[in-house]
């Protein structure tokens, strides 16, 4: 009965899967050819805004989350989250938190000048968890229009 579950579970979130590998693969390739470049004579204050930007990106995720439970009330919208269409719209919220929060951290290390040799990575970590959590932020707020949209008809 796993194998079902697990089989739907990534049919039902292939956009996410795949949108996350093609922007992994895309930033690693950009990196490595220096069409992206890691600036390593950032101050602290652009950390601090990197992690203000991260906060608040995240904060509206959780918002997104909010209005989506709360939206679970409508029965169009409890029959699409019991058949499983709403796993996208979660997962998508739940990547976005999740790379704004490993941004998030990286800032944190980077401002607290603890990671010696380590820095190359947390610059790469902070500036990858920023621009798929964003990705991310942009993919799930049209999402939640269109359930929005739905709640809206019904």
């Amino acid at each position: 009965m796993s194998l079902p579950i697990k089989k739907n579970y990534l049919r039902r979130n292939r956009f996410n899967i795949i949108t996350m590998v093609v922007l992994i693969l895309l930033l690693i390739i950009g990196f490595y050819y220096n069409c992206i470049n890691i600036h390593y004579d950032l101050e602290n204050n652009d950390h601090f805004n990197i992690l203000t930007i991260n906060s608040i990106l995240a904060g509206f995720l959780f918002t997104g989350l909010g209005i989506l439970s709360s939206a679970l009330d409508k029965p169009r919208i409890e029959r699409l989250d019991k058949n499983g269409y709403l796993d996208d719209y979660f997962n998508g919220i739940y990547i976005g938190i999740m790379m704004h929060v490993l941004s998030m951290m990286a800032s944190i290390f980077i401002i607290m000048s603890i990671l010696g040799q380590y820095k190359n990575v947390f610059l790469y970590i902070e500036q990858i968890g920023l621009i798929i959590g964003t990705i991310f932020f942009v993919k799930s707020i049209l999402r939640l229009f269109s359930i929005i949209k739905r709640m809206r008809n019904s």
